[in-house]
């Protein structure tokens, strides 16, 4: 990924047709304007009843999150800004979830949840810099979900920054507590969608509110 302060000829990069320009000061967001970014959403049932999602913990924070990242600037003349190529890499490199058979689990352009680039609530906004995402969500049904696993990284992997990330990926229940929507654990740790990284229990409720996922 494109770090702050990165040589770029900024003329030449667009993003869904907008230029992009690069900030130059560290620690910041990287472009002036929209960073964009995708999130990726997989949740599954659970025999008996109930869902599933797969949220990952961040290493610097240690709050739970969705899967996700900026897109790369080598992205941004996808046909879509590279929002879909973005939301399966994430998936792939920070959970390295796969089906039953050892296929990589990938999104496709129909499962994006909503029209256009969503405005996220992050702590790094700020007055002339801002982050944006499109969401995709997979949905397994309980006897197909019951088989994704976590294949082992191979030696090739070991060796790029970008899948040796500790995420700490992991399935939580999704449950209504005195009509608030929290995640469980496997341990039994409960923790409210408002306390989700960023703006990623707004983007959850979004989708149980409007019966793209059901609890």
């Amino acid at each position: 990924m494109m770090q702050p302060g990165s040589r770029v000829e900024s003329s030449d990069l667009r993003f869904l047709g907008k230029t992009m320009v690069l900030r130059k000061e560290k620690g910041k967001l990287y472009w002036l304007g929209e960073n964009p970014a995708s999130d990726a959403v997989i949740t599954r049932g659970v025999a008996g009843g109930g869902t599933q999602i797969l949220l990952i913990t961040r290493a610097k924070d240690g709050k739970l999150a969705l899967v996700g990242g900026f897109i790369e600037a080598k992205r941004f003349n996808d046909k879509d800004g590279g929002e879909l190529k973005t939301a399966n890499a994430e998936l792939d490199e920070e959970t390295l979830l796969v089906d039953k058979d050892g296929n990589k689990i990938s999104f496709v352009e129909s499962d994006k949840t909503h029209q256009g680039r969503q405005l996220v609530k992050d702590p790094r906004n700020d007055e002339i810099s801002y982050i944006t995402t499109s969401v995709f969500h997979k949905h397994f049904p309980a006897e197909e979900g019951d088989q994704l696993k976590f294949r082992p990284l191979t030696e090739a992997e070991k060796l790029k920054p970008e899948f040796n990330e500790d995420t700490k990926p992991a399935w939580y229940e999704l449950v209504s507590i005195d009509g608030n929507i929290s995640v469980k654990s496997s341990t039994g740790e409960i923790v409210a969608l408002k306390d989700l990284y960023a703006s990623h229990g707004d983007i959850l409720d979004n989708l149980i509110k409007t019966g793209q996922i059901e609890i």
